[in-house]
């Protein structure tokens, strides 16, 4: 395949999809240990952005940690068949899924 022909999938949901509790924690603004998780993404300039799929160890171990929301998101991204789940400020939301205010 040459490289002009690679297309990532990416499903972009706004990062009000998340409550305000896993912002913190994807910001490293608590005290939770990343590494720990084994739960690898990148920083943007307006949210955050998710290789896919997600070891089911780090799945599990973000939903007993109260990040449910999070959890529900990347499984989307997966079932969807994406490469990345992109949470930005400025995207849309997912119908029938919580939205959080903060």
């Amino acid at each position: 395949m040459k490289a002009e022909e690679l297309i990532v999938k990416t499903l972009e949901v706004s990062t009000c999809m998340i409550p305000r509790v896993t912002d913190d924690f994807l910001a490293g603004r608590d005290t939770n240990d990343l590494d720990r998780l084994h739960l690898y993404y990148a920083l943007t300039e307006y949210g955050y952005r998710f290789p896919v799929p997600v070891p089911p160890t780090a799945l599990a171990k973000l939903r007993l940690t109260g990040h449910g929301a999070l959890t529900t998101l990347i499984q989307r991204a997966e079932s969807l068949g994406c490469h990345y789940l992109q949470l930005d400020s400025d995207a849309d939301v997912i119908d029938g899924l919580p939205q959080f205010e903060w």
